[in-house]
């Protein structure tokens, strides 16, 4: 499914794609993690369109309670010791293009402590970070 991105969007691409699965013949479930689209997550229901022969999103049927996070560590030292971290707190995470960027999911029962975990990081100078969707 390609989601439109807002004209001048500070990753100059034009759209995102994600990964759904079919629900029913326009409702389908998100399966991965967005980089760069506000207010999706994984899990979401979601409305699409035929574009062609492709899916293109129209909107959000049904949220889930899944946040989501971009995370930009410092070097590829403190992204590998990141990703240790995240699969030591059971955190769905996807890695991006440059193995820097992350793009972390917590359920809301977790979010407390993740963001404490993610502001503790971004205060020690190993990451930076942003807050995409957040329930």
């Amino acid at each position: 499914m390609r989601v439109p991105l807002p004209n001048a969007h500070w990753s100059n691409f034009t759209y995102e794609s994600m990964w759904v699965e079919r629900v029913s013949s326009e409702r389908y479930r998100i399966r991965n993690i967005p980089f760069f689209v506000e207010n999706l997550a994984p899990d979401d229901l979601v409305e699409v369109k035929d574009d062609d022969g492709g899916l293109v999103f129209v909107s959000v049927v049904e949220a889930s309670e899944n946040s989501v996070f971009v995370c930009m560590c410092q070097d590829q030292l403190t992204a590998t010791e990141f990703l240790g971290e995240l699969k030591e707190l059971g955190l769905r995470y996807e890695v991006g293009f440059d193995k820097e960027i992350f793009a972390v999911a917590c359920d809301k029962p977790r979010l407390s402590n993740v963001r404490k975990f993610l502001r503790r990081l971004e205060k020690s100078g190993k990451l930076e970070y942003g807050e995409l969707t957040v329930r």
